[in-house]
């Protein structure tokens, strides 16, 4: 059995659900970056089960893992693919992928492992160029600046500040860089500066060659001033034509609320 090439390997004397095959990733996979991972795999003693397809880590020594799962069978090969984030706040060991799964006993091929990660589309996503403002600008008449007061990680961060409306905060122009009909994975991190808490939204605008009014797309999460927050999730341009004009922002806040911003990153997802 194989799902291509001569031949693939078979998981065999499991006596419990973690129990599968595994290889080493250390030095290949990288923290606080995010990995479309995937194999293929078919049932030889159960007509169906669940794989998981993790990776297993050790951040500044404790354990964590994330994963991806999906259905396999015995009646022909199954592809579990998935976005997975190596998500950690200080040293990373112990890497490993992992495909495991199935209950206790049951038999199972794999094939075609991968793990691959998609660049950040956001151009200077974390304000550490030479000019830290390079490439982004305040929105709406609000003022953005460079901090080194409070940062997620680098040496800096940007504070979104004199706003006099929810819509403000800071804009990256992504025309020619994301495209229509395309999933992203999108997120940035956040803290309050003047406020408790708040809602935090990362908003998409755009125009295509159809249509020349402007539609949105966005996520939203909340977020607070006693520590760094990550709004994450998923967006798709949906088009019938192309994209003649896209933006970013990072807004949501009511009016006068101060808030630094760091870490944006814009993926392409799997579908």
């Amino acid at each position: 059995e194989k799902n291509s090439g001569e031949r693939s390997v078979l998981c065999t004397n499991r006596q419990r659900k973690g129990h599968g095959v595994m290889q080493d990733m250390a030095e290949r996979l990288e923290g606080n970056k995010r990995y479309t991972v995937s194999c293929w795999a078919k049932l030889k003693n159960a007509d169906s089960a669940t794989l998981d397809l993790k990776i297993r880590y050790k951040d500044d020594g404790s354990q964590a893992s994330t994963k991806v799962t999906g259905n396999i069978n015995k009646n022909s090969w199954t592809q579990v693919k998935g976005d997975l984030s190596v998500d950690v706040t200080g040293a990373l060991t112990n890497v490993a992928i992992i495909a495991s799964g199935p209950e206790a006993g049951v038999e199972y091929w794999v094939d075609d492992c991968s793990a691959v990660t998609n660049p950040n589309l956001v151009l200077n996503p974390g304000f550490e160029n030479a000019n830290g403002l390079e490439n982004w600008s305040a929105h709406a008449g609000s003022s953005i600046e460079i901090s080194t007061v409070e940062k997620n990680s680098g040496a800096q961060s940007v504070l979104c500040k004199d706003r006099t409306s929810e819509t403000q905060g800071v804009k990256q122009i992504m025309t020619g860089i994301l495209q229509a009909n395309t999933r992203y994975t999108v997120s940035c991190w956040a803290r309050l500066k003047t406020s408790e808490s708040a809602i935090l939204k990362l908003r998409f605008r755009f125009k295509d060659s159809v249509d020349d009014n402007f539609r949105f797309r966005k996520i939203s999460g909340n977020i607070n001033n006693d520590s760094w927050t990550k709004v994450e999730g998923q967006v798709v341009f949906e088009s019938d034509g192309t994209l003649t004009t896209i933006d970013m922002f990072a807004t949501g806040p009511e009016a006068t609320v101060e808030y630094w911003v760091d870490d944006f990153s814009v993926v392409l997802t799997a579908p």
